[in-house]
């Protein structure tokens, strides 16, 4: 086995003088070691220069030679090395290393040896490796250190002795070990770390904190216990007095079932605190009452089915409260007093069937409110009354089935409103009058069955409304009139088989418009003239037979028209004359029989062009794309082309992508078929009948 030590002294045994001053300068190297150099193929290792040669890929990759490797590197990283043992001379000539990072290795054991050399050390790496042994003065040869990581490991057992002396360490990562604290002199086990300011021990195996562990950590900041076995916190952080710096507890995923107010006694300065993914049931009153610093609060995925009236007292500068995924199923109206800060709360995926009249009574500067995924059936009046700050509010995955006015006539600031996936079956003429500042309105997969001139009264600051998958089967006249800062409009999915002539009329601002998957089968004339500003149009997947003339007059700026899935067999030739700005066509999976020159007239900006699955049978006509100077690609597989003309190809001079593939060809092309495609780099002529190309 090529040993670690060999292969670092081997790099470091190399002259000075053969490196240029800008090699000198390096200051940090980190590269990864591909298993073949520890597995058969090994370099001599009595020449350097056979593992220099093994390295050039590494070289090459990171720009300089490992010839210069030498003592005056700060920073030492190695990923993925297939590493076992580190002996005691290995890091002898790098005594002025300030990093080192080993991760993602098989080191089973950290030696008394293994960091001898490194005294001016300050931040160490060794996660993800399989150790499982750390000795007792492992670092005893590094009283500078700052960081010690030794996540995803296999560690059971730690003491006071391994931290002696590391006073200056402020950041300590045990997480993903098996850690269990079950000893008793587990108590005294970071009684010496007087600056420690973060301290990581998630997802190890600890069922019960030592009582006092952390009595003498006076700086610290950050305590990160997630993923334990955690039942009780019992006196752990009641008698930790020293703990009044503490901003921040992570004790998400344990089994914390029950919690009283003492166990957060002397945590004044705490801001964030995370208690989600327990088994909690009731929020007593008073519980947080010590925490009038805290700003997060994280309840979800517990068990939650009550909370008491003055559960939240006293959490004045509160700014997030999140408690989904819980078993709520109502709210008293006098929860939420206190919480005159909080800017968003998160109640979705609980049980709530009806929000009652000032069921969010205090939330005076709430800005966003999440509901969704609830069982609402109804909204009293009043429930949103006081929230005059709100901007965005989700009730989507629930059972509404009427929506008021006078629901939504208290949110004066409302500008997201999402409403998907309920059961609505119609919409009050002037519903959202009142919320005349809404910008995004979503409606999607509900069973709306008609919309009309009334319905949108007051939105005159729409600009994203979406319909998806509802029961609509006309737009009747000037049923969008009020939008008029309307850019997205989303109708796809719907039983649409009619659209008014004067539907469309003042969406001067739309710039996408998706009528996909419905069932129209005509369009009328100029029902798209007031678009001047859209961009992308979908009439995918609909009926339509056939486009007349003046179809898309109005989209001088249309740049994506899709128009693939349906049945069409005839176009008018003059039918995309407006079009001057397209970019891209598609007209896939139709019924077309020929193409004209004159359907591309005016399609000088056009750089994708899709006919695939037509019926098209030759492409006879001389400068059939003529106009289409800017075309790069041309996708026409899947139809019955059985002769191309000599020219019919001519002026695509910047086309990149041809696939005729599936097609009717037979015998031979002409040699003059592709001699204008100057540019082209791909072609498809797979699944014809040829017998031999020009």
């Amino acid at each position: 086995m090529w040993r670690f030590q060999d292969y670092i002294m081997a790099l470091c045994a190399r002259k000075n003088s053969t490196q240029d001053e800008n090699q000198k300068k390096i200051k940090s190297v980190v590269f990864k070691i591909d298993d073949s150099l520890l597995k058969g193929n090994q370099p001599d290792e009595s020449n350097p220069d056979s593992l220099e040669n093994q390295l050039d890929d590494d070289e090459n990759e990171f720009g300089f030679g490992f010839t210069s490797f030498y003592n005056s590197y700060d920073d030492l990283s190695f990923y993925n090395l297939n590493l076992e043992d580190i002996k005691e001379d290995a890091f002898i000539n790098l005594p002025n290393l300030r990093s080192i990072q080993l991760s993602g290795g098989r080191m089973q054991a950290l030696t008394s040896s293994t960091l001898k050399w490194l005294s001016n050390l300050k931040t160490i790496d060794f996660s993800y490796n399989h150790i499982k042994h750390v000795d007792s003065k492992a670092f005893k040869h590094c009283p500078s250190l700052d960081r010690i990581t030794l996540t995803y490991n296999m560690i059971s057992s730690l003491s006071k002795e391994h931290f002696s002396g590391l006073t200056k360490l402020k950041h300590l990562y045990l997480n993903d070990n098996l850690l269990t604290f079950n000893k008793e002199s587990d108590v005294e086990m970071f009684s010496e770390l007087k600056n420690l300011a973060h301290l990581s021990l998630g997802n190890n195996k600890v069922e019960k904190l030592p009582k006092n562990i952390f009595k003498d950590l006076t700086n610290l900041k950050s305590l990160v216990l997630n993923s334990n076995q955690l039942e009780r916190l019992d006196d752990v952080l009641i008698d930790s007095p020293t703990l009044t710096n503490l901003e921040s507890i992570n004790l998400s995923g344990n089994k914390l079932v029950s919690l009283n107010s003492n166990v957060f006694k002397n945590l004044n300065n705490l801001k964030a605190l995370i208690l989600s993914e327990n088994e909690l049931e009731v929020l007593e009153e008073n519980l947080f009452v010590h925490l009038f610093n805290l700003e997060s609060l994280m309840l979800g995925n517990n068990k939650i089915k009550t909370i008491k009236p003055k559960a939240f007292n006293q959490l004045k500068k509160l700014r997030q409260l999140e408690m989904s995924f819980n078993l709520l199923e109502t709210i008293d109206k006098e929860v939420f007093n206190d919480l005159r800060m909080v800017t968003t709360l998160t109640l979705n995926n609980n049980r709530i069937k009806k929000l009652r009249s000032k069921m969010f009574h205090g939330l005076d500067n709430l800005k966003s409110l999440m509901l969704n995924g609830n069982s609402l059936e109804s909204i009293d009046d009043n429930a949103f009354e006081g929230l005059n700050n709100l901007e965005d509010i989700n009730l989507s995955i629930n059972q509404l089935s009427i929506l008021k006015i006078e629901a939504l006539g208290k949110l004066p600031q409302l500008t997201r409103l999402y409403l998907s996936s309920n059961v609505l079956e119609k919409l009050d003429d002037d519903v959202f009058k009142h919320v005349n500042n809404l910008e995004y309105l979503s409606l999607e997969s509900n069973k709306i069955a008609e919309i009309n001139l009334k319905t949108f009264q007051g939105l005159n600051n729409l600009k994203f409304l979406y319909m998806t998958d509802n029961h609509i089967d006309s737009l009747g006249e000037f049923a969008f009139i009020n939008l008029l800062k309307l850019e997205y409009l989303y109708i796809t999915s719907n039983q649409i088989r009619e659209i008014n002539s004067n539907t469309f009329n003042c969406l001067f601002n739309l710039t996408q418009l998706n009528l996909s998957s419905n069932s129209l089968e005509s369009l009328d004339e100029n029902l798209f003239q007031c678009m001047t500003n859209l961009e992308y149009l979908y009439l995918n997947s609909n009926k339509l037979s056939e486009l007349k003339k003046g179809t898309f007059m109005g989209l001088s700026n249309l740049s994506y028209l899709f128009l693939d899935d349906n049945q069409i067999s005839e176009l008018h030739p003059e039918v995309f004359q407006p079009l001057k700005k397209l970019e891209q066509l598609n007209i896939t999976s139709n019924k077309l029989t020929r193409l004209n020159p004159d359907h591309f007239r005016f399609m000088t900006n056009l750089s994708q062009l899709h006919i695939q699955y037509n019926q098209i049978e030759s492409l006879d006509v001389a400068n059939l794309f003529q106009p289409l100077t800017s075309l790069k690609y041309l996708f026409m597989s899947g139809n019955k082309i059985n002769r191309i003309a000599t020219d019919a190809l001519f002026s695509l001079g910047l086309l990149t992508y041809l696939d005729m593939s599936s097609n009717c060809l037979v015998n031979t092309l002409d040699e003059n078929t592709f001699q204008s495609l100057f540019s082209l780099e791909n072609i498809n002529l797979s699944v014809n009948k040829l017998k031999s190309l020009p």
